[in-house]
């Protein structure tokens, strides 16, 4: 999870990575993911995605509070 926040004086912004342990690595299932890019300062987000074969399909949404009952990824 990334988020756009500004940086320290600068007065641009900038994409930074806002997930709590850095990237995360997940099987097959829903997942929540902790993040803390409204607390850091970000008021935009967006999601990165890899995967590590040529198989199958990744996606994603995003809500600034946990919704449903998900195990936690981090």
């Amino acid at each position: 999870m990334e988020g756009y926040r500004p940086s320290s004086g600068s007065g641009s912004n900038y994409w930074t990575n806002e997930t709590i342990g850095g990237r995360q690595v997940a099987r097959r299932g829903q997942w929540l993911v902790r993040q803390l890019v409204y607390e850091n300062g970000g008021r935009s987000a967006r999601l990165s995605f890899y995967r590590h074969d040529v198989a199958g399909a990744v996606a994603g949404k995003w809500s600034p509070d946990s919704v449903g009952t998900y195990p936690r990824l981090n």
